[in-house]
């Protein structure tokens, strides 16, 4: 019984192993909840982070979809190495990025294509998961292994085969050689063909904006938290002098990309303004706040240490902390 308890213990950290995904910089993981909705992961602060990172997508739901966003290319911060090419820069100033409407068909377009391949995955997972280790308990490993390598074999090819068709379909710019690697490696190691939608639909949104996409999967709140950082960071970060042309082209597309990011968040009603306003109980002791932390200064102007380039903001005071203006009359 115990070679048969590490052998289910060995096929749980490989299913484990295959439900982690490395993310890149600024790369935002759109994953699916347990019953409905999605949730919004990231490794690090959004944005503006240059570090790879890794999370931890639902075990329980292969079907997803998980979807993998990246922001606009950024010129958020002041550094002339992420200055985009041109295309880039008219991508992130288009407002279809923000089409709503646009957003639920495709997502739509996505269940309807992959409804087979789903099912077929979630079958996989029943009977890796479920129906083998309690065949295994009540028929021991040597009665259980062989139909139960057959069963998943068998499903892996399906799902091999429906890959194919259509990685082609939804992905056309996918090469021959990422399709037909992964299709190898589903039927070569069935474990990895429950995950299959995530290859599928990691890049599925790549044409939307991040806060759009948030906005009609994970909810007004976290995409409201997504449209308050990176409004902190082009209302209130530090701007270098401009030099040379690349950096006044960063001046420009910072301001048309806070107009564009303000329009949409006043048309969505997105709550930002909670996330961005001073604390509500200030202590009286300080003068400004950090707008992307939170935390309270006692300085009167200058930078906050742990936001690099963000301007500290003054408190707006209670009234009842306000100071009363003289006005020179006589009182009885």
């Amino acid at each position: 019984m115990a070679s048969s308890l590490d052998f289910l213990i060995v096929m749980a950290v490989l299913y484990l192993v295959e439900c982690v995904r490395r993310v890149g910089p600024d790369e935002l993981t759109l994953d699916r909840r347990l019953y409905s909705g999605f949730r919004l992961k990231r490794p690090a602060p959004y944005p503006n982070n240059a570090h790879w990172g890794w999370v931890m997508l639902n075990p329980w739901r292969p079907d997803g979809p998980s979807f993998s966003l990246r922001p606009t290319a950024c010129l958020l911060a002041d550094d002339p190495g992420d200055i985009p090419t041109e295309g880039a820069v008219l991508r992130n100033l288009d407002g279809a990025r923000f089409d709503l409407d646009g957003i639920n068909e495709v997502c739509a377009t996505l269940r309807r294509r992959t409804s087979n391949i789903r099912r077929i995955a979630l079958a996989l997972l029943a009977v890796c998961f479920g129906l083998f280790p309690a065949c295994l308990f009540f028929l021991g490993l040597r009665a259980t292994l062989l139909p139960a390598v057959a069963a998943s074999l068998l499903a892996s090819m399906c799902i091999a085969t429906l890959y194919r068709r259509i990685a082609k379909l939804i992905s056309p710019c996918t090469t021959a050689v990422d399709i037909y690697g992964n299709v190898a490696k589903f039927v070569l190691y069935p474990i990895s063909a429950i995950r299959c939608m995530d290859l599928l639909s990691r890049d599925y949104l790549e044409a939307f904006d991040p806060i759009a996409v948030a906005t009609v999967l994970c909810g007004r709140e976290q995409a409201a938290r997504l449209a308050a950082r990176e409004l902190v960071i082009l209302r209130y970060s530090v701007t270098q002098e401009v030099h040379t042309d690349s950096r006044a082209a960063v001046a420009e597309y910072r301001l048309a990309r806070l107009q564009l990011l303000e329009s949409f968040v006043t048309q969505q009603r997105l709550p930002v303004q909670a996330f961005i306003d001073p604390p509500a109980q200030p202590d009286e002791t300080c003068d400004t706040y950090c707008p992307a932390c939170g935390v309270q200064f006692r300085l009167s102007e200058g930078v906050c240490p742990d936001c690099p380039n963000i301007f500290l903001q003054p408190l707006r005071w209670p009234k009842r902390l306000q100071p009363v203006e003289s006005t020179g009359e006589a009182h009885a």
